[in-house]
């Protein structure tokens, strides 16, 4: 800097700069008073050319402190050279003007220029020395890492804030502000929810799912945990106090020690966010990765009520799995900020993964979407992610968006499980499977990476190999109940029914299968029961899973005429009363199950397309194409892509009807090409086939449906498995091969040796055709 000015004095026109005049000259030519003497050393000039020439450094350094990572104090105490320098500048000025000999040897400019230099040397060594000492690991500023005590990524483990005063809801708020913001440090990684919640469950912690400092402890201590963050807030008037500690599971050390204050409520989540800043500077992340990161208040929400709202909603959701509460407290959030893009994006995901109606979903998932700029780097991508993939349907988009958050954080196992599932549409499991594995790497405790990764191992048909992740799935989640669940849907996918519902029966009884659980394994329990032909038990079973879906709060309002559409179904296409079917039909439609809000919302999830393929299974074309025409009418917006591909088919089977059956069957077999295809599209071919006497295409086409390996199939099983194999054994009939015809009808009739009094005509004829044969 010293330098920079001496540069600068020296380039100054003849009349700005300074008289190097001799002691004798000065008596004779200086005027008496201050202000001649300051105006004669052109102070003032000079105080300009310095402060200008202060401001282009100060400029500089501001720069490097941000691109470099260096503490906060070295801009200021750049500022405290430059304005330490101004007394200094003018003492030489006048000096040098005056006529004070004795200092005029001390107070030169060639002094001045050194003292300029050697204060920002000092500085320089005072940043570096302590860079040094922080990357080192050496003395009270050594991060952890550089010591030693934790690692890069460690996992670490954050506890439930402390309230002494009795504000739990501010605490938990806290807790969650503090989650948020230490999830985009590179240099740890936060033990997921679902972690915590597995390791309470180990605990036997019963259905408690808080996290105080002393369980927090034993978890860490159970899980191998190095470091747990433990803290207080405490209320003081209208203000707050925040404390915050890393301490030693084993040995209550702490590692690390802040403290923020808030002056009233509206302070809370900006003393958050510098307390955060300190730890995570004092573990040993760059400052400069710190100080890119959105601010707190920005990137969650300014309304702390919102806040509050929001952090007992996640609880709820990921630890407890209560969603219905859930859902509702993250709505209330929303409703005290509407542009809380993190609560949107969470309540999107959620209605989604819940199966609520898909206009709700696709909603908050837009709106958060719309807001992403509000957010963190990955909770921006992760909202982009879902986005495109969900809402647009666009895969490529959403396994960019995915990438480029696994470049910021290549172990952000939503991330990896979203991006597995981007390719899982995209037809490509292979791929899938590897992220999948990836994602329970970095997250071991993660449940749907693990239901995820069998998944998609059915599809490759590795059943071993699925059957082992299940395993370990079972292992890593002793107290969980879906991969208990998974059992059976892996013996029902290869058609081992009878072991199959002998699970799914010990299931049924299971105190651990509650819940979501529950609902899975009863709706596996009806599909069991339609596949053995035993539709009054499979009724009751819908019943029972109608309660349970009504003790969870889900559905819109049409779930009450649910069982009865379900029933008239079972009586059209198992048991044959088309005409009973029908007059049930009509009758709910008649009363008032439906109201005109209820039937427009029944639109959206593709009510009108199941009772017009419902009405053409029965014969009545006209009233499908009717039901299809109002259906059409009542959805003018963009649908998704399963909305999309139901009204196709309806579109292409109304084409069979209307004679256009080239059109027919080239978007059939379209279907069974797409990526991710369903053994169902297997299904709907070959019977489009059997219909128009194409038996040799029918029976490839049956073959493929059974052989098509899906772990998820059991409940369109329910439906077309029985059929499936009738047809297959009339088609080998009719194509002359009576052997073949035999063995699928002794199948028919052992999978259904047990149907219902009404259904045991069918399973005589069976018999009596594979005699004949």
């Amino acid at each position: 800097m010293a330098r920079r000015l001496s540069t600068i004095a020296s380039s100054l026109p003849e009349s700005y700069r300074f008289p190097m005049s001799t002691p004798a000259e000065s008596a004779t030519d200086t005027p008496s008073g201050s202000w001649d003497r300051i105006r004669d050393a052109r102070v003032l000039q000079l105080l300009g050319v310095y402060a200008g020439g202060s401001f282009a450094v100060l400029q500089g350094g501001d720069i490097f402190v941000h691109r470099l990572g260096l503490p906060d104090w070295t801009f200021f105490g750049l500022v405290l050279v430059l304005l330490a320098g101004i007394p200094v500048v003018l003492a030489t000025a006048l000096v040098q003007s005056g006529d004070g000999a004795r200092l005029r040897g001390v107070f030169t400019w060639r002094n001045t220029a050194l003292w300029g230099v050697g204060s920002l040397t000092a500085l320089v060594l005072a940043v570096g020395l302590f860079m040094g000492a922080r990357h080192l690991g050496i003395g009270p500023v050594g991060s952890l890492v550089a010591q030693g005590v934790i690692d890069r990524e460690e996992t670490i483990l954050i506890a439930d804030f402390g309230s002494p005063m009795g504000d739990e809801l501010l605490a938990g708020a806290v807790t969650e502000a503090f989650r948020v913001d230490l999830e985009q440090s590179p240099m740890v990684r936060i033990l997921s929810p679902s972690g915590i919640r597995d390791g309470l469950l180990r605990m036997e912690r019963g259905d408690d799912f808080s996290l105080p400092a002393p369980v927090a402890r034993e978890l860490a201590v159970r899980e191998g945990i190095r470091a747990v963050l433990v803290g207080e807030v405490n209320t003081t008037g209208g203000g707050a106090i925040l404390t915050a500690r890393l301490i030693d599971p084993v040995t209550e050390e702490s590692l690390i020690s802040v403290r923020e204050t808030a002056a009233d409520s509206s302070g809370v989540i900006p003393a958050v966010d510098r307390l955060s800043a300190r730890m995570r500077e004092r573990m040993g992340e760059s400052l400069r990765t710190i100080r890119g990161g959105e601010p707190l208040e920005r990137a969650t929400t300014a309304s702390l009520t919102a806040l509050r709202r929001y952090s007992q909603g996640v609880r709820a959701i990921d630890m407890e799995r209560d969603f219905v509460p859930g859902i509702e407290l993250l709505r209330e959030a929303i409703a005290e900020d509407s542009t809380f893009a993190m609560a949107w994006r969470k309540l999107g995901v959620t209605l989604m993964n819940q199966n609520y109606p898909q206009g709700e979903w696709q909603e908050a998932l837009t709106r958060a979407y719309e807001l992403s700029d509000k957010l963190t780097e990955r909770e921006r991508l992760l909202a982009r992610g879902s986005y495109y993939g969900s809402v647009e349907n666009d895969a490529t988009r959403a396994i960019a968006a995915y990438r480029a958050l696994l470049e910021v954080d290549p172990y952000n196992s939503t991330a990896l499980n979203n991006l597995a599932v981007q390719y899982g549409v995209q037809g490509d499991p292979e791929s899938a499977v590897e992220m999948y594995r990836r994602a329970i790497r970095a997250d071991s405790l993660g449940v749907v990476y693990h239901s995820n990764l069998i998944s998609s191992l059915v599809d490759l048909g590795q059943w071993e190999e699925a059957d082992e992740a299940r395993r370990h799935f079972a292992t890593t989640h002793p107290n969980l109940g879906l991969p208990k669940i998974l059992e059976p849907l892996l013996l029902g996918a290869r058609h081992d029914f009878d072991a199959a519902e002998a699970v799914a029966r010990r299931l049924v009884d299971d105190p651990q299968i509650t819940g979501v659980d529950r609902m899975q394994i009863l709706g596996g329990m009806v599909n069991l029961s339609l596949i053995r032909g035993r539709t009054a038990e499979a009724l009751r079973w819908m019943d029972a899973l109608m309660r349970q879906r009504a003790e969870l709060g889900y559905g819109v309002g049409e779930d009450d005429a649910t069982d009865e559409f379900y029933a008239a179904q079972v009586a059209l296409m198992l048991v044959g009363d088309t005409a009973g079917a029908v007059g049930a039909v009509d009758a709910l439609l008649e009363g008032d199950a439906f109201t005109q809000e209820i039937w427009e919302l029944a639109a959206m999830e593709g009510a009108q397309i199941q009772l017009a393929r419902f009405f053409l299974q029965a014969g009545q074309v006209q009233r499908a194409q009717a039901m299809f025409q109002e259906w059409n009418t009542l959805v003018t917006g963009p649908i998704p892509s399963w909305l999309e591909d139901q009204r196709d088919d309806l579109e292409a089977l109304l084409w069979l009807e209307a004679g256009r059956t080239e059109d027919a069957l080239r978007h059939f077999e379209a279907q069974t090409r797409a990526p991710n295809a369903g053994a169902q599209s297997h299904f709907v071919l070959g019977s489009a086939h059997f219909r128009l006497g194409n038996h040799a295409r029918a029976r490839d086409a049956l073959l493929a449906y059974l052989d098509h390996p899906q772990l998820y199939r059991l409940e369109p099983d329910g439906w077309t498995y029985p059929r499936a194999l009738w047809k297959l054994a009339e088609a080998e009939e009719t194509l002359g091969n009576p052997e073949a015809a035999a063995r699928w009808y002794d199948a028919f009739a052992e999978l259904w040796a047990e149907a219902d009094p009404e259904l045991q005509p069918r399973v005589e004829e069976a018999r009596r055709r594979s005699q004949a044969l």
